[in-house]
């Protein structure tokens, strides 16, 4: 059995700790300059040792999944380990043939991790096999943090401040504002980045990324008015959204604009209304613009003023395939409260894409981000009250 350590929460044995991860309030995890880590399961007022890592070198860095039993440790061997059962037993998962000063999942299957010589590696396998991105730094790195699976930041020596908006396809160096070496980062809320360092150095920035974040867009009919309403989860530098109207006779016409809330990292609501005449099915879309004049558009949703409902769930995305995005529209026969997730092709949840009350008659547009999932089979299991329906769909890059 692991040997307990007193009741002082500093009475470790003699070495020097790198990094801790949480697992819970109280669950915590410690990684240090020999092959092994420590757990407290009260808060930090006791330790026991788990397992060695089968590896010589120190452990740099240890990354906790929160709310399970997974964790990472590396250090620097460049070999990254896992364990399933929060430290008990260490094994192998990957290497990635350099140093790592920091390790990170923003989900279970997605890791990033950074070392020495601004090397940057990136794993799409649970940890499996890591391979290096393109970097725009020599300088060694010593943090990187995710606050989503889109926005992330890296830190390191000579004050070196990375960031990306796409989930790291690309990084851009944000301005220098010190020259001494920075050592950890976090990203609070998607909008505000703290970094800290050598000579005391506690930097702070409030622009940090913060997309425009459309939860949803849908479109319902109610005595030939078309309803579309679309909520955001975030915004930044958002001037608005033009509406954008088209049928079987017609291209794309701006029908409408509404103003957006410059930037907000809380839920926001959008409603408009329309009230077309002549053909029966139409098609809108969302043109969603910053304030540069920047613009996207958002998935496409249907409405057919015939009255005709489905019979069962209807799923339908395009493209099919994809890389890395695509739009799912989703119609039910009844109201109902309404889960959407998708799933890989072994049965294993990914993430919930929407959860809430679908009305009949309405169109629901969600978007699906492939950008950090391997290439695949998917699938969408959409869940409405009695009904059950699975959609697949796949992403080639």
């Amino acid at each position: 059995m692991p040997e307990r350590h007193g009741a002082s929460k500093d009475f470790l044995p003699s070495v020097t700790l790198y990094e801790l991860a949480c697992f819970n309030e109280s669950d915590i995890i410690v990684a240090g300059s020999v092959q092994t880590t420590y757990r407290s399961i009260d808060g930090g007022e006791t330790w026991s040792d788990t397992n060695q890592v089968p590896v010589a070198g120190t452990l740099n860095t240890v990354f906790a999944l929160e709310g399970t039993s997974s964790a990472y440790c590396a250090g620097t061997s460049g070999k990254v380990f896992k364990s399933n059962d929060k430290g008990a037993i260490w094994t192998l998962a990957g290497n990635a043939a350099g140093t790592i000063n920091s390790i990170w999942f923003p989900t279970p299957a997605i890791g990033w991790a950074v070392g020495n010589s601004g090397k940057i590696y990136k794993s799409v396998n649970y940890g499996g096999s890591w391979s290096t991105t393109t970097s725009i730094t020599s300088n060694d790195l010593q943090s990187v943090r995710f606050s989503d699976a889109n926005n992330g930041i890296i830190v390191g020596y000579g004050g070196v401040i990375l960031k990306t908006t796409d989930g790291g396809t690309t990084w851009t160096k944000s301005a220098q504002v010190t020259g001494n070496h920075l050592l950890s980062a976090t990203l609070i809320d998607g909008s505000t980045t703290l970094a800290v360092g050598y000579a005391g150095n506690i930097i702070k920035s409030s622009n940090a990324p913060l997309p425009v974040e459309l939860v949803s867009f849908t479109a319902s009919v109610r005595n030939n008015l078309v309803n579309l309403n679309w909520e955001t989860a975030t915004e930044v530098d958002n001037y608005g959204f033009e509406i954008e109207r088209k049928d079987k006779n017609s291209d794309w016409t701006k029908i409408g604009f509404i103003e957006g809330h410059f930037t907000s990292n809380s839920p926001k609501y959008y409603m408009f209304s329309d009230k077309p005449t002549g053909s029966s099915k139409y098609s809108y879309r969302l043109k969603q613009i910053d304030n540069d004049g920047k613009f996207e558009y958002s998935g496409i949703v249907e409405v057919d003023l015939s009255g005709m409902l489905p019979k069962d769930i209807e799923i339908k995305n395009f493209p099919n395939p994809f890389n890395p995005e695509t739009n799912i529209n989703i119609k039910l026969p009844e109201t109902a409260q309404t889960t959407v997730e998708l799933y890989n092709s072994t049965g294993e949840k990914i993430f919930t894409i929407y959860k809430g009350k679908l009305d009949v008659g309405t169109t629901l547009s969600l978007k699906v981000d492939g950008s950090n999932l391997p290439s695949g089979v998917y699938l969408i299991n959409v869940s409405a009250g009695k009904y059950r329906k699975t959609h697949k769909i796949l992403l080639m890059k």
